[in-house]
């Protein structure tokens, strides 16, 4: 948590997502968490205005309900993404497989 805290000072985006979604992740399997913290990553994602950060964000959070088989609420968080492809195909190869990958599991 305290490392998440320092990348958001120094304004690291893409790795402070990348620890929040492990974060998120061990809290899961811990079971501390609640889908509370899965609704602040996408309202702070949504709130950024970065296109890239939306879809990474929306993509790590498909992942963890796939991990779980939570395929009800992953659907219904597939529909809020909307079609993500358009947006990360110019600026992120990675994220975009991943989220086609994984919108081709939940549909």
């Amino acid at each position: 948590q305290t490392s998440i805290n320092a990348l958001i000072q120094l304004n690291q985006t893409q790795a402070k997502l990348s620890a929040s979604a492990m974060m998120l992740l061990v809290k899961k399997l811990m079971g501390v968490t609640s889908d509370l913290d899965m609704k602040d990553i996408i309202e702070d994602a949504t709130e950024s205005g970065d296109q890239l950060y939306r879809a990474q964000s929306f993509t790590n959070l498909l992942e963890l309900k796939v991990f779980f088989h939570q395929w009800d609420d992953a659907t219904n968080l597939l529909d809020e993404a909307g079609d993500l492809r358009q947006i990360v195909s110019l600026r992120g190869l990675f994220t975009w497989s991943r989220y086609t990958f994984l919108e081709g599991l939940i549909s």
